[in-house]
């Protein structure tokens, strides 16, 4: 039994390897005749962002490493077009590339060493995401507490013999048989009981076996919570704005999708899949909304927002109609995708929930004053409580299974702590791009990109990006060369060739009558740009300085009041100040949204 466990795990981790591989290899054929290695330098702005960024862009590709809050050091992974997106247009941050042409061997070795560590990293996280929810399980069940779990959150116990459930119920029944919820439900507390009691008699793997628990506890969940009609959690559900009517074939394919649904539920209960309890509740909970979508007559998804969305608090005064405008465009074009599709229907839909999510989330925030984020295609997992009140008693190997645990998942953060870990000096965005580059190329000749061993020299000061970008440029000084201006810089650009300078430059120079820019706390304390302005930089600064004195000096009257706050963004505009004295400028402003279309990774 362990040994074919050991295989399904290394069965999953070639099969995510195969469809990163996949991915790259699409990117590869849509990678220009001549391929060519991009070195991006982003510059500088204020935060985490002081030092400037390196990324490579293979292709449409880009890679990257970033800083997380939970203290690791990733490769990321993202589109050319995201990552425009997010440093040009929200971070308002310039960026340089220059373009080293590259045999294709070289490129392609390049893109499938970054994708292995991207595979690595997907792996490793996903061990120690796996063992701290059996330990969380495991604990919750040793303290007698209810247990948290993901998808369990898409229905709600508070309204119960909901019509649209029991109804599924008797779809379900009548190809299972009558009944066979509750012997399902019968069965799954049977065997946790079992799993327990075997456990306490036997020296049998804890860690397998609270996996096994939890399958079992979750299962149980689900039948149980059909068998009592538990309806849908409102807050679970959404209708997506600004759509019209379904018209009478639009609900005639939305009927022939919850066919699909409903298959799909009788294949995995009887067949029962890897990972088909988690499966069971998604597709249930889509099945009921669904059928809310057909009962209304408007398009009804779940809430596709995960527990890593990340929220943001928004003011009243941003504007955000022209996202929603574009994010309408996008629902509207998933949902004829969907309406008009056979084939792939579950994709498609799964498209049209993302989309109806974001439009959702973005049209409540100013009256909510927050903002759910999250990249890619959404996947609804709301977790939800479990009362276990119905397991045998078995608190003495509970501590020995979470001891195992804990011991397990310690190992699994130093493994990632060891493999992962940030050191401003030796392992930054700029010094792992280099050392993965050459390991990439590690025996590969290199003539092709005009050096014999080393793809870059080393220097004192090469870990700092824009320091490593421009020793790059020395050593390939015919390379091609580009700049991505920042969103602000280039929207100045415009109003240049329109209007006159220098009533331009006085309008757009400084926080107060500027059009381009709001200013915002996150961007610290000061009055003037100094970006686009070389020889008065140091003026500029002086009063940029002498601003944030003074902010703190008011910020100190407030303390009482603020908790610091003002004080704290005087300090911050002082030490951005500090290098426009000498020329340098880190402060460009960022911005909340920007006016273009939402694009995922």
């Amino acid at each position: 039994m362990q040994c074919c466990y050991r295989g399904i795990i290394v069965l999953k981790r070639w099969a995510a390897f195969f469809f990163c591989w996949l991915c790259w290899q699409g990117n590869c054929l849509a990678a220009p005749h001549t391929p060519t290695l991009d070195v991006i330098h982003v510059e500088a702005n204020t935060g985490e962002a002081a030092g400037g960024h390196s990324a490579i862009l293979l292709g449409p590709t880009v890679f990257h490493y970033q800083f997380f809050p939970d203290q690791t050091f990733l490769l990321v992974r993202d589109s050319w077009v995201h990552f425009k997106y997010v440093y040009t247009e929200l971070c308002n941050r310039s960026l340089r590339l220059i373009s080293l042409p590259v045999t294709k061997e070289i490129f392609e070795r390049l893109g499938n060493h970054f994708t292995t560590i991207i595979v690595e990293q997907q792996y490793q996280f996903s061990r120690l995401g796996k063992i701290t929810q059996q330990q969380d399980f495991v604990r919750a069940l040793a303290d007698g507490t209810d247990v948290v779990m993901p998808f369990v959150g898409l229905f709600t116990r508070n309204i119960s013999k909901d019509p649209a459930t029991m109804a599924l119920v008797r779809l379900l029944e009548k190809q299972l048989g009558a009944g066979s919820l509750e012997h399902f439900a019968r069965e799954a507390r049977q065997r946790a009981g079992r799993l327990l009691e075997a456990a306490a008699q036997q020296g049998i793997n804890e860690i397998r076996r609270s996996a096994e628990l939890r399958k079992a506890v979750l299962e149980q969940e689900f039948f149980t919570l059909l068998v009592n009609g538990a309806s849908l959690d409102p807050k679970a559900v959404v209708e997506i704005p600004s759509q019209p009517q379904l018209l009478p074939h639009e609900k005639a394919h939305l009927a022939s999708y919850q066919q699909v649904l409903l298959n799909s539920l009788v294949s995995q209960m009887t067949n029962h899949r890897p990972g088909w309890q988690e499966s069971v509740f998604l597709q249930a909970a889509r099945f009921l909304a669904v059928q809310r979508s057909l009962s209304s007559g408007r398009v009804c998804t779940l809430v596709p927002f995960s527990s890593r969305a990340v929220v943001h608090a928004i003011r009243t005064d941003v504007n955000v109609a022209p996202v929603i405008a574009r994010l309408n465009r996008e629902v509207t074009e998933s949902r004829t995708v969907f309406l008009q599709t056979n084939t792939s229907i579950s994709l498609a839909y799964t498209l049209l929930e993302s989309a109806g999510g974001r439009l959702n989330e973005l049209s409540q925030a100013k009256h909510l004053h927050h903002l759910r984020t999250e990249n890619g295609i959404l996947l609804p997992s709301r977790s939800g409580t479990v009362v276990v009140d119905w397991l045998p008693d078995a608190s003495g190997y509970l501590a020995a299974m979470l001891t195992a645990l804990k011991a397990k998942r310690t190992f699994f953060q130093q493994q990632i702590q060891q493999k992962f870990g940030y050191d401003l000096a030796t392992r930054n965005c700029a010094t792992e791009l280099v050392h993965e580059i050459e390991t990439a190329l590690a025996g590969c000749p290199l003539e092709n990109i005009g050096v014999d061993e080393r793809f870059l020299p080393e220097g004192v000061l090469s870990f700092i990006p824009c320091c490593m970008y421009d020793r790059i440029r020395q050593e390939f000084p015919a390379a091609e060369e580009q700049l991505v201006s920042s969103r602000r810089l280039r929207a100045l650009a415009g109003r240049y060739t329109k209007g006159n300078d220098l009533c331009v430059w006085l309008q757009e120079s400084n926080i107060f009558s500027s059009t381009l820019y709001r200013h915002r706390i996150e961007d610290s304390s000061f009055i003037f740009f100094t970006d686009d302005m070389v020889l008065l930089r140091p003026v500029l600064g002086a009063v940029n300085l002498a601003w944030g004195g003074l902010t703190s000096a008011v910020g100190l009257l407030s303390l009482p009041v603020d908790n610091g706050e003002q004080l704290w963004q005087g300090m911050r505009g002082m030490v951005y100040s500090l290098p426009e004295l000498v020329f340098c400028t880190i402060r460009k402003g960022t911005y909340p949204l920007a006016d273009v279309a939402i694009i995922g990774p």
